[in-house]
Formats: C-alpha cells, sequence, structure tokens
C-alpha cells in the first residue's frame, strides 16, 4: 500500500459566539480535513485546528492558518510522502520533520489520516492501533472562555441544559 495524494479541504463551523481567552486571538471553528488516499484504493481522514496563534511555546512558534495549513499540506508535506508506505508510521514522521520543520497540527492531521487508512485496510477501527478501547463514550467538555460574569454564568446554564458536564 502506497501514498498517493493528499487533500486538503478547509472548513468552518458555525459558533455560538466569539470564543476569547488570553492568548487567543481567532476565531474557533476553523478547521482543515484531509483525505490521504492510498493506490489500494483507501481513504483515511485527518483534521488539523488552525488557530494562527495558538500552539508551541504560548504560540510563539506554530501558528498556523487554512491557508498555511493547505500550502504546507500540499506543497511540502503531500509530496515528501507520495509513494510512502502509511503503515510505517516512524518512518513518515521522519519524513515530514525532514520536509519542514514545526507546523504540529499538519503533521498531526497527516498522523490521523495514517491510523485511519491502516485500520481502513486491517478491517479494524483506528483505536485498536494506539492500544485499544479506553472507554466506551467520551464526555463533552464546554470552554466558557473570558466574558462579564453575569454572560458566564448564562451560558453555564444554557450548556448544562444541553447536556455537558464538564
Amino acid at each position: 500500500m502506497k501514498i498517493t495524494t493528499i487533500e486538503t479541504i478547509p472548513i468552518r463551523l458555525p459558533t455560538r459566539r466569539v470564543h476569547q481567552w488570553a492568548s487567543l486571538t481567532t476565531p474557533i471553528g476553523v478547521y482543515v480535513i484531509i483525505k490521504l488516499h492510498t493506490d489500494e484504493g483507501l481513504t483515511g481522514l485527518g483534521e488539523a485546528p488552525v488557530l494562527k496563534d495558538w500552539g508551541g511555546d504560548h504560540g510563539k512558534y506554530f501558528g498556523e492558518t487554512p491557508e498555511t495549513t493547505a500550502h504546507i499540506i500540499n506543497g511540502i508535506l503531500a509530496p515528501a510522502l507520495a509513494g510512502q508506505d502509511p503503515r510505517r508510521f516512524e518512518s513518515i514522521h521522519v519524513l515530514m520533520d525532514k520536509a519542514v520543520k514545526g507546523y504540529p497540527y499538519c503533521k498531526a492531521a497527516i498522523d490521523g489520516a495514517l491510523y485511519d487508512v491502516v485500520g481502513k485496510a486491517l478491517k479494524i477501527p483506528a483505536y485498536q492501533l494506539l492500544g485499544g478501547l479506553v472507554r466506551e463514550r467520551v464526555a463533552i467538555a464546554h470552554s466558557l472562555g473570558l466574558m462579564e460574569i453575569d454572560k458566564a454564568v448564562e451560558e453555564a446554564v444554557q450548556v448544562i441544559s444541553e447536556g455537558v458536564k464538564t
């Protein structure tokens, strides 16, 4: 099995409001979905959150935008990985690090797609490749961010009524 192409698909999810916290100054809900294709007709999916001023050492080094993410994946990482066996996780990590420094969100999206496509090839869920199921359900969390206290209380009451517990 060999990697043939990697597609990038920028998406923007609807948000309730602008989310703010101390070191984040960009809207949340912006992602780049990737499709990693193989010569066996399998497609693995991965996702990169794109926050231009978040990540690494307090955001100093690894901020990514939809444009930089698409450029790094399409122009640098995809060509470096074409023809590689997606089952060789460690060697692919080495190739990505040789191709470009930083950009952990781009690389994480590819990593997720690798596990997805290998799981599909083996006809097992990707989590089995990572040591097995840890829990049956995932708790949904909600972050209030920075806002006036009365608005924070109102929002907390709203999300609790929607079933969010953390």
